[in-house]
């Protein structure tokens, strides 16, 4: 035991890299779609993105490269090998099924077209494994049935609006599209394993700023996304009366109160979304306090309910 865990000791850092450069790309990603430009560094946000997208998305790339038999990564020419596409077959009703129950975490149980279609692949993919036909046959089918992912992905893309779960299963598709292509379809062995590499990372990397710029912004901050509710935040009174800017005077409130939805925190400012779907910075120290709604499920606390009761 003790052997192994020194043989995989050294991925650790690669991995711990891998994922804050993920995570860099994804923040990197949101803040530009709110026009936001801030040097990210060190900042834990980065952190954040990269193991929230780790845990979408690393199950999906794992999929699209497990052999399923003793990690036999052998390069081998399709027409030769059903196994390969068998096997591929199999991982997509697994990124399938492990997309419909993140997605169900993230977003909620709501049951729309994207879900629905989600399911009719699922459904499809079942049939082809159980439907007795010639193995030939079978085989065809499911190869064609693995590019199946482009297309849907490029009809949720135009025929559906962008962003939330729509965005998300866009995403996991496209990921595996990505990852799976070349695993089917190279057959110099001499390149096989820098062209798989080169086709995850191509795929992760555009996964991970489709993540930032579309998806994050629709999962809520408790999950470690960035969609936070609206608080009242309550301004210093002598630094608010230096505020000479239209746009943030009207939303402040007689008390010097502003009630918006922070977007990010960073180099020490706060970034807010205004009711006009403009944002604006203010520097950390002009607040003095925020108040927010307890969230609803929660009992409240024994002092608060004696008080209550007299």
């Amino acid at each position: 035991m003790i052997e192994n865990l020194n043989k995989y000791a050294g991925i650790i850092p690669i991995v711990a890299i891998i994922v804050y450069l993920l995570g860099y790309v994804s923040l990197g990603s949101y803040l530009n779609s709110y026009g936001v430009d801030e040097s990210l560094g060190l900042d834990f946000a980065v952190l954040r993105h990269g193991m929230l997208l780790s845990v979408a998305i690393g199950p999906v790339v794992a999929l699209c490269y497990a052999d399923f038999q003793a990690g036999n990564y052998d390069n081998v020419d399709p027409s030769t090998s059903p196994t390969l596409i068998h096997n591929l077959h199999d991982a997509l009703g697994y990124t399938v099924l492990y997309s419909l129950s993140i997605g169900f975490v993230f977003f909620g149980r709501v049951f729309d077209m994207a879900t629905a279609v989600m399911l009719i692949i699922l459904a499809i993919g079942a049939l082809l494994n159980k439907l007795p036909m010639n193995e030939d046959l079978r085989k065809g089918l499911k190869g064609l049935f693995l590019i199946s992912p482009l297309f849907i992905f490029t009809a949720f893309t135009f025929l559906l609006p962008i962003g939330g779960k729509v965005s998300f299963y866009s995403l996991q598709l496209l990921i595996f599209f990505g990852c799976s292509c070349l695993r089917i379809y190279n057959k110099d062995h001499n390149t096989y394993q820098a062209s798989k590499v080169g086709a995850a990372l191509i795929s992760i990397v555009a996964g991970a700023a489709l993540f930032g710029g579309f998806v994050i912004n629709d999962i809520q901050v408790r999950y470690g996304g960035e969609l936070r509710p609206q608080t009242v935040y309550y301004l210093n009174s002598e630094k608010s009366k230096t505020i000479a800017v239209e746009e943030i005077c009207r939303e402040m409130k007689s008390d010097g109160s502003l009630s918006l939805r922070k977007i990010y925190e960073g180099g020490n400012k706060y970034y807010f979304l205004t009711s006009k779907k403009k944002v604006f910075a203010l520097p950390m120290d002009y607040f003095e306090a925020s108040q927010s709604l307890i969230p609803s499920g929660y009992p409240p606390s024994t002092a608060n309910a004696k008080q209550a009761a007299k």
